[in-house]
């Protein structure tokens, strides 16, 4: 008989983005965050969420400055 092993190994990246002007931040890398992690980390990260239409806007510090002009 024969047998053949494989070790495959899955890491997640966990990347929030501005809607604006697309600006990317990395909140994790490693294993899958939950949806309050998904929040808890953009938040730490500066970014907001604002209501828009079914869903959120995503928006990163300079954008937020940027509309507050």
């Amino acid at each position: 008989m024969a047998f053949h092993k494989e070790v495959i190994e899955t890491i997640y990246k966990t990347v929030v983005i501005c809607d604006k002007c697309g600006k990317e931040k990395v909140l994790n890398i490693g294993h899958p965050l939950s949806w309050e992690g998904h929040m808890n980390g953009a938040l730490h990260h500066d970014y907001t969420f604002t209501e828009k239409g079914n869903g959120f806007e995503t928006l990163c510090p300079a954008c937020q400055k940027e509309g507050a002009e």
